[in-house]
């Protein structure tokens, strides 16, 4: 332990013991006995944190103190007084200290106090790791022993925190383990995913909730007994949400609950099972007006989200007419034309918002330098999406909702997966273009392992548009190339964000249900 401290006492020499003491714990200590000469060693030399008595002879240790932040304003200060009232003297020291001892002080308190101070950053390291490995033998554990969906629901949630423990500690050792971790829940969740989903679709056998419940469990139930705002965030991670949930803590109580994206997770298809309560191939069947789409363009198969959350509602028996008001934001002008019309949701009954402007942030490697030097790993797009809610327009949206009285239900239609690896794939004439999802003729790949085939995409419940064709799924890190594709690989593809695959990130989603805290 390391550390350079200046004690100033016009009685230091009574303190020879807590002296002896400090030093025999690896601290280099000088001493003064007046502020005037401890002014000047601060001027002179540099000191990690000096030990002030409040009340010595001459200049005192307010006194003192003042002038040396005045001094060095970097330096930290443990004042000793003699002074019961916490709240006086606190309130005259202000934020010049870091930590008070009422004396008697004993040489533990001392070194206790100082160490807190001085390696903090260090106790916090050390506290984590053990925590870490504690934690990383429980989720190894419970990975092995099979877990069902919601063992997977609470195995994704330790990572998600562990994630985001890892921001602030960036131990490198620590970070390699927490990969490996990730990959092995990875590798084991997309085999899960791949030997359930086709049964949790078929016969409605036990299972979790899925994108086309999202509405009739989340949202519908207490529509009628309070307003409620429907904020549907594309392509935002379990981790990313979490980010945002740190800022909306402030003024918000925060339920949070999770499901599970449908397969494709792909917007053209989970954001429409949302909207509509249906599985794409049931959205034909029953609204075959809004099954006319592209597959492969997203723009041109999410048109019809508020016409199928109108039908949605009428078949659920809430014909709201004028009280539903639904707006898509994809730029910043369409979030100022938003907050510009907030006074006319004050009679509205379901208010369902779509932010598209995080999925161009995520996914599109096509920025500007600035923006990309910003998001080079996952800690960084955490940092950046954090940095971009916390002064957006979406959260004086959403602070205005929840003073107007909305209960405000957030969401996301799926995550995305940072993409590392490529599996090879070829087929017959047309291929779709997806990263981590593709469908076309006699598709193969060159790993299948990493690959979930459907041969029949019917058997998933997708539309008949995709009769005679095979639609693939990428697992882990890895997306689709063709041969002639691997230089865009390593040139465009290569650790940026992409969904339509099968992964934690991009399956298990957050809910998060927000009501404004009492200011009274």
């Amino acid at each position: 332990m390391t550390g350079k401290i200046l004690w100033v006492d016009d009685e230091i020499s009574l303190l020879r013991p807590h002296i002896l003491y400090l030093v025999s714990k690896g601290y280099e200590l000088e001493t003064s006995t007046n502020g005037y000469d401890a002014i000047r060693l601060v001027k002179q030399k540099d000191f990690d944190l000096v030990i002030l008595d409040e009340m010595m002879v001459g200049m005192d240790g307010l006194e003192t103190l003042r002038q040396i932040k005045a001094a060095d304003g970097d330096i930290k200060a443990v004042m000793v007084t003699k002074s019961e009232e916490e709240g006086i003297f606190l309130e005259a020291v202000g934020n010049m200290i870091d930590d008070y001892l009422t004396k008697p002080v004993s040489p533990l308190q001392l070194y206790l106090s100082i160490r807190k101070n001085l390696e903090k950053e260090d106790l916090i390291s050390d506290n984590m790791s053990k925590n870490y490995i504690k934690n990383y033998k429980v989720i190894s554990g419970m990975i092995d022993k099979d877990p069902d969906f919601n063992g997977w629901i609470t195995i994704n949630h330790m990572i998600t925190g562990w994630n985001l423990r890892l921001d602030e500690i960036k131990d490198i050792n620590l970070a390699e383990t927490f990969d490996d971790l990730r990959r092995s829940a990875n590798m084991t969740f997309g085999n899960y995913i791949q030997e359930n989903y086709h049964k949790w679709i078929s016969d409605q056998s036990e299972r979790p909730v899925l994108s086309n419940e999202v509405l009739d469990k989340f949202v519908l139930p207490d529509l009628e007994a309070e307003k409620t705002a429907f904020i549907v965030i594309d392509c935002l991670p379990y981790d990313q949400m979490s980010v945002i949930e740190e800022v909306l803590k402030e003024n918000f109580s925060i339920i949070k609950e999770s499901y599970y994206s449908i397969l494709p997770t792909a917007t053209q298809f989970a954001r429409n099972a949302i909207f509509s309560g249906l599985f794409p191939s049931e959205i034909e069947e029953k609204h075959p007006e809004f099954s006319n789409v592209n597959y492969d363009d997203e723009s041109s198969s999410n048109r019809f989200e508020k016409e199928l959350l109108e039908k949605k509602l009428i078949s659920s028996g809430l014909d709201l007419g004028r009280k539903l008001k639904y707006s898509k934001a994809y730029r910043i002008d369409e979030f100022a034309k938003i907050e510009s019309g907030m006074n006319e949701l004050r009679d509205t009954t379901l208010f369902a918002l779509v932010v598209n402007m995080v999925d161009f942030l995520v996914h599109d490697k096509k920025k500007g330098e600035l923006v990309s030097e910003m998001m080079f790993n996952e800690s960084s797009y955490r940092s950046t999406i954090k940095s971009w809610f916390s002064s957006s327009s979406l959260l004086r949206i959403i602070t205005s909702l929840g003073e107007m009285g909305f209960r405000i239900v957030i969401t996301t239609d799926h995550g995305a997966k940072l993409i590392n690896k490529y599996t090879k794939v070829s087929g017959d004439g047309f291929i779709s273009s997806g990263l981590r999802l593709k469908f076309g003729k006699n598709l193969t790949t060159s790993n299948k392992k990493q690959t979930f085939f459907w041969q029949k995409p019917a058997d998933y419940k997708m539309p008949s548009s995709f009769k005679g064709m095979n639609i693939i799924l990428a697992k882990e890190d890895h997306c689709f190339v063709f041969e002639k594709g691997l230089n865009d690989f390593y040139r465009q593809i290569k650790n940026s964000f992409q969904h339509g695959g099968v992964s934690l990130e991009e399956v298990i989603l957050p809910v998060m249900i927000l009501k404004r805290k009492n200011r009274g």
